[in-house]
C-alpha cells in the first residue's frame, strides 16, 4: 500500500471529534511473517494525551507495531485497544487515527489548504469550519503565507510541516508519527522537534513516535519504549533509561558509556567491590547482583587527570581506574575521549572544553567518578538483530 494511498485511508470516514487524547494498550500483540516473528508478544499501555516514542534498531518491530496500530497490517494475535475499544477488526477508515509519515505522502496535485483540508472534506466538515481550522493548523505549524503553494514548491521541512497540520486538523484523539524527521538536516530537526512538542503540548492528544534516533527520542518523550528484535526491552522516561538502564542492550543503545568487565565481590571489610584482574572499586549494588557483571558510567560523570596526578589518593565516595587514550575529538565546548581500562573494556568520557590541549591520543590517565554514578548492569550477551522492520 502506497504512503498517499495509506494517508488517503486514514483521511476517510470517522466524524470530527475534540482533540483529548486516547489511552492506547497493546495486549501481548504478535506479527509474523511467514515464518518470521516480527512483533514477539509485546505489551505497552500508553496514557491519554501522552507522548510515546517506540526507540530501536532496525528490524526492532517498532514500525511494525505502528503499522497495526494504524491499521496497515494485522496481528498476529493480542489485541490493540483505542479507549477499550478493538482496533484489530475495525477497518481504517474507521479508527479515527492521525498519521504522518516519513515521505510526507502530501497529494502533489493539490495546494498546501488543500492537502490539510483533505481529511476534513471526507469527514464532511463544512466549508466554513473547515477553512477555520485549516487556517488555525497553518498557524500552529508556522506555513499561513504558503497556503496557496503546491507540494513541490516547498521545502523538506515545510512539506513535513504540512504533513502534520494535516495530521491534526480533523483533532485526532491519537497521533502516529513514522520517523517524520529523518530525511531533514540536523539543524531543521532540531527545530521541528520543538514544534512537535510544543504543538502537542497545546492540543494534548496522544502521540506514539517512532525513531531509530536516541537524541531525538529524548528530545521529544514523556516516555520510551526501546524495542529489540521483536520485544520491549524496557519501557521509562528518558531520565530513568539513561541513567537506570536495565540491561546491556539499552545502556549501549541509548547513549554512549564507559563500559567494563568484571565481577562482584567483597572485599576484606565486607564492603562491595567491582574487581577486576587489575584493579578493584567501591560500588553500590541495589540489584544484588553477583558473580560477572558489568559496570557502567555515562561519559559526563568522568573525570580525567594524567596518570601521575592521581597518585595522592582517591576522594572519599569516589572510584578511580587507569586508562589510556586512544583517540580524542574536539568538538567545541567538549571534547571526546574513546579510552581503554587494560583488558576490562572501555568506552567514551566527555570532558569540558575549559583549556583545550589538542590530540590526546596514547596518553595515560586515570578516570574518576562518583560511586553513586556507577550502573551494574547483568553481563548477559547481546543478541543479534535480524534484517527489516
Amino acid at each position: 500500500m502506497s504512503e498517499a494511498i495509506k494517508d488517503e485511508a486514514l483521511a476517510t470516514g470517522a466524524a470530527p471529534s475534540a482533540s483529548q487524547g486516547a489511552a492506547l494498550t497493546l495486549d501481548n500483540v504478535s506479527k509474523n511473517f511467514g515464518t518470521f516473528a516480527a512483533v514477539k508478544g509485546v505489551s505497552i499501555d500508553v496514557r491519554p494525551g501522552e507522548f510515546v516514542t517506540f526507540l530501536g534498531p532496525s528490524g526492532s518491530g517498532k514500525t511494525t507495531s505502528l503499522n497495526m496500530i494504524a491499521g496497515f497490517e494485522t496481528p498476529s494475535a493480542g489485541d490493540i485497544r483505542l479507549d477499550d475499544r478493538s482496533l484489530v477488526t475495525l477497518p481504517i477508515s474507521r479508527r479515527n487515527i492521525g498519521m504522518v509519515f516519513q515521505g510526507y505522502a502530501l497529494f502533489p496535485h493539490m495546494s498546501v489548504e488543500d492537502n490539510i483540508g483533505y481529511p476534513l472534506k471526507q469527514r464532511k466538515v463544512g466549508r466554513a469550519e473547515r477553512q477555520r481550522r485549516v487556517t488555525e493548523v497553518l498557524d500552529k505549524v508556522n506555513l499561513e503565507e504558503f497556503r496557496k503553494r503546491m507540494p513541490a514548491q516547498l521545502s523538506g521541512g515545510q512539506r513535513q510541516r504540512v504533513a502534520l497540520a494535516r495530521a491534526i486538523a480533523y483533532q485526532p484523539p491519537l497521533l502516529l508519527m513514522d520517523e517524520p524527521l529523518s530525511a531533514l538536516d540536523k539543524g531543521l530537526r532540531e527545530r521541528l522537534q520543538h514544534e512537535i512538542r510544543s504543538i502537542h503540548q497545546d492540543l494534548g492528544t496522544t502521540v506514539v513516535y517512532v525513531t531509530h534516533d536516541q537524541d531525538e527520542a529524548l528530545a521529544l518523550s514523556d516516555r520510551i519504549v526501546v524495542f529489540n528484535e521483536g520485544r520491549t526491552e524496557q519501557t521509562g522516561t528518558p531520565a530513568e533509561l539513561y541513567a537506570h538502564p536495565d540491561n546491556l542492550f539499552v545502556a549501549k543503545f541509548l547513549g554512549e558509556s564507559l563500559l567494563l568487565e568484571g565481577e562482584v565481590a567483597r572485599d576484606g571489610g565486607g564492603s562491595t567491590v567491582f574487581r577486576t584482574a587489575a584493579f578493584q572499586i567501591p560500588v553500590e549494588n541495589p540489584r544484588a547482583l553477583d558473580g560477572r557483571v558489568r559496570l557502567m558510567v555515562r561519559p559526563e560523570k568522568i573525570g580525567m587527570a594524567d596518570a601521575d596526578g592521581g597518585a595522592d589518593g582517591v576522594p572519599s565516595g569516589h572510584a578511580r581506574v587507569p586508562a589510556r587514550v586512544e583517540s580524542s575529538t574536539y568538538l567545541g565546548h567538549t571534547s571526546r575521549y574513546a579510552v581503554t581500562v587494560g583488558d576490562a573494556g572501555g568506552g567514551i568520557v566527555r570532558i569540558a572544553n575549559d583549556d583545550p590541549t589538542g590530540d590526546a591520543a596514547g596518553r595515560n590517565v586515570s578516570l574518576t567518578w562518583a560511586v553513586t554514578d556507577a550502573i551494574l548492569l547483568p553481563d548477559t550477551p547481546e543478541s543479534s538483530q535480524q534484517p527489516g522492520e
